[in-house]
């Protein structure tokens, strides 16, 4: 099947994508992108320059100077992809170090205690243990205000003592669904016992009549 021509705006017309792409210094990906995924014309394809990937700048961190970021990368213990999206988001060397990302440890740069907390490293963990980085998330994901339930000791129903390493006794953050603020430290079964009640104390006290029948 003949290729579709595609006539440019000063008249030259060129017999298929790949030969207008060749000369405009495009890929042929590019092209199809941007006029089929974009809906963009042959004279806006051809206007708008490739963007060419961007380079960086050495990295200087605690001294050392990394001329690659896959070099800085693999000295601190993350992924090339992690490094070179932080990078480009404007993340600090020291940022990129030191926020976790993942649980992988790296043995050219394994360490045997948490950095925030001083605890003890499982193998399993990396920088920072499980129970740090799941403070870390949770106060993330629900403000300063969550920071006020993370040393509470034991579920505050159920009075089950909380263990990062133990998934049937971690501390799981309850929040009030409609303003999304933290209000307790709740056990898992004890979590998923509010929510499949709705929250509803007209629907838990039913249950109590129910269960004292």
């Amino acid at each position: 099947m003949p290729h579709t021509p595609i006539v440019l705006a000063d008249g030259r017309t060129y017999p298929s994508k790949k030969a207008f792409a060749a000369a405009f210094g495009l890929t042929q990906g590019i092209v199809h992108y941007r006029m089929g995924r974009l809906g963009q014309s042959a004279d806006e394809v051809a206007a708008v320059p490739r963007q060419r990937r961007r380079k960086f700048a050495p990295i200087q961190y605690k001294g050392v100077e990394y001329r690659t970021i896959k070099a800085f990368a693999d000295a601190v213990g993350v992924s090339y992809s992690l490094a070179s999206n932080r990078l480009r988001r404007g993340w600090t060397p020291h940022r990129i170090a030191t926020v976790p990302a993942m649980l992988r440890r790296d043995s050219a740069v394994a360490q045997t205690r948490c950095k925030h907390c001083e605890a003890e490293l499982e193998e399993s963990e990396a920088y920072w243990c499980k129970s740090c980085q799941a403070n870390y998330h949770r106060v993330r994901t629900f403000g300063p205000e969550a920071r006020k339930y993370l040393d509470v000791p034991s579920c505050e129903v159920c009075g089950l003592e909380f263990n990062a390493h133990d998934n049937k006794r971690k501390l799981h953050l309850d929040h009030d669904h409609v303003t999304g603020a933290p209000r307790g430290a709740l056990c898992k079964q004890c979590n998923m016992g509010l929510g499949n009640f709705r929250d509803d104390v007209h629907m838990l006290e039913a249950a109590i009549r129910y269960l004292k029948r």
